[in-house]
């Protein structure tokens, strides 16, 4: 699809090489007390993708029509479909809040074969413009591969490569809906992926997303740091929670700083800055933490010290008065536990009861135990939960919705490890149930071992499984993904990754993509996106 003009009546013509849509807008905008005022915009769209061959999302091999749908609030949603070569267009576009833009190319029996979906923008008057990611459903994507002579404007607001390569990393979706990025380490221990990091190791460059765009978007230089996002300390194994419209919260991490107040920190979405936090009553890094249900704070459970000592404390971050208190105990120390929110309370799965050395060499235990915190009233209720059926350490939980309840599903994680440093990972995942006090043992659920994966809930309910580490005292990077059906807990897919990955992050994105960043593996690319087949 190729753009002939941007007038009100702008149509659309098919190409190979690239797509350009034009739409005009007519835009009202309605003030209280004064009648409806009408005026003429255009939004120019303009799609971006890979040029990978077999991958390529108008290939007319594959794709025989196209479909574009706008919806949002305040408008009633158009719709066209046309044949690639064809005119088409949208014309008289009302003004609109929580718009979007959805672009289908549509195979032979008129089921989409490829998507690109917008986040939401709200439509005005006047020029606007939008890039627009577009890929193959039910598979990765490579980096969008745009020239600047046929964008030339493409470069001047993103960019397909990270500022830093980084493992063990944070990402979260900001109110904008763009993704932060931050943090990690480009090399960790050769051997030792788990090793604990040293001062000087972790990383205090961030990045933003445009999941709209499939692409980074470019910051301004910032002196002293490089760039302009520049965390306060470099930190791995962090925790991210927003807190409001304007606030994130960035919770611990390693090397824990020697000025400890700066073991949490806060980013601005309005001035696009970090800036300095209230402190936690112990600075930890590879604790758990989660938001409560009520929304009312932010439970932080467990963790290492800046020794290296497993802690049994939980904080309560108080999201009304700013603040950090102890509330309570674990039955025991652990650390890399994942806590989820469940009914009523909080689950804190696994996670490593010991984690160190002895005399034999490397001395670290992966735990079974689960349990389960309530918190009122300014203290945390934890009661022991049955423990799992298999011990598990850099696993992955997420709640999931089974027909008549819901359950968290946890999968893969080291088993054990030997004084020597070789691992031993696990393809198995099991149900805890939030509701009530068992598990189910799901025997080889995956088709693969794998630790340091990432597990991602899609639109659909089902779970993308991504990457990760293999068995090994050198653990490669595995490159195979896997869908799972939470009701059977079993893979219905394995698609394949562009390259292989482990300590990387997945993040669901406002479009229904899933974003995978960084991690070891490989050289290129720094990131993929998974494009779910679902009827968003």
């Amino acid at each position: 699809m190729c753009t002939s003009g941007t007038d009100r009546h702008a149509s659309t013509r098919g190409c190979s090489a690239g797509a350009r849509l034009a739409l005009a807008l007519l835009v009202c905008t309605a003030l209280a007390g004064s009648d409806c005022q009408w005026n003429v915009g255009s939004l120019d769209v303009r799609l971006v993708y890979t040029n990978r061959e077999g991958a390529k999302p108008l290939d007319r091999e594959l794709v025989e029509r196209v479909r574009i749908r706008i919806e949002g609030q305040g408008l009633s949603p158009q719709l066209n479909e046309f044949e690639i070569g064809d005119e088409g267009g949208i014309s008289d576009l009302p003004v609109g809040e929580r718009v979007r833009v959805i672009v289908e190319g549509l195979g032979g029996v008129g089921r989409p074969v490829s998507r690109g979906v917008s986040t939401e923008f709200e439509t005005r008057s006047g020029d606007m413009h939008l890039f627009l990611f577009i890929s193959l459903l039910g598979s990765t994507s490579d980096p969008p591969s745009v020239t600047t002579t046929k964008y030339p404007d493409w470069p001047q607001a993103y960019r397909i490569e990270m500022r830093s390569g980084r493992v063990f990393h944070t990402a979260a979706v900001l109110p904008d809906q763009s993704v932060l990025i931050f943090g990690g380490t480009e090399a960790p221990d050769a051997v030792d992926y788990l090793a604990r990091l040293s001062s000087g190791d972790a990383l205090q460059t961030a990045e933003r997303f445009d999941p709209s765009a499939g692409a980074f978007q470019l910051d301004d230089p910032e002196p002293g740091c490089g760039e302009r996002l520049c965390l306060l300390a470099g930190r791995a194994r962090s925790t991210v929670h927003v807190l409001d419209d304007s606030t994130v919260l960035i919770v611990g991490g390693e090397p824990i700083p020697g000025d400890e107040s700066l073991a949490t920190e806060t980013y601005s979405t309005e001035r696009q800055r970090f800036t300095k936090a209230v402190a936690m009553n112990t600075a930890r890094s590879r604790h758990a933490a989660v938001a409560l249900p009520d929304g009312s704070g932010l439970l932080v459970v467990g963790g290492m010290d800046r020794a290296g000592i497993l802690l049994d404390s939980i904080e309560f971050y108080d999201a009304q008065t700013a603040s950090f208190s102890e509330v309570g105990s674990l039955t025991g120390p652990r650390a890399g536990a994942r806590a989820v929110a469940c009914g009523d309370g909080v689950l804190v799965i696994g996670g490593w009861e010991r984690f160190g050395t002895d005399e034999q060499g490397l001395d670290r235990q992966p735990s079974r135990r689960v349990e389960r915190i309530t918190f009122e009233s300014g203290t945390a209720e934890v009661a022991s939960r049955t423990d799992l059926h298999t011990a598990r350490a850099e696993h992955t939980a997420v709640l999931v919705d089974l027909e008549d309840e819901q359950a968290a599903l946890v999968c893969g994680g080291i088993v054990s490890v030997d004084p020597d440093g070789w691992v031993w990972p696990t393809s198995t995942c099991e149900l805890v149930y939030c509701n009530e006090n068992h598990t189910a043992l799901t025997e080889e659920a995956m088709y693969s071992e794998r630790w340091a994966h990432t597990a991602t809930v899609l639109p659909d309910g089902k779970v993308l499984v991504a990457g990760g580490f293999n068995r090994g005292i050198s653990s490669g990077a595995l490159g195979s993904a896997e869908i799972l059906n939470p009701r059977t807990a079993q893979p219905e897919k394995s698609p394949t990754l562009q390259r292989p990955r482990g300590g990387h992050t997945a993040t669901l994105m406002p479009n229904g993509m899933v974003l995978l960043v960084g991690g070891l593996g490989g050289d290129q690319p720094d990131y993929e996106i998974y494009n779910p087949v679902y009827n968003p």
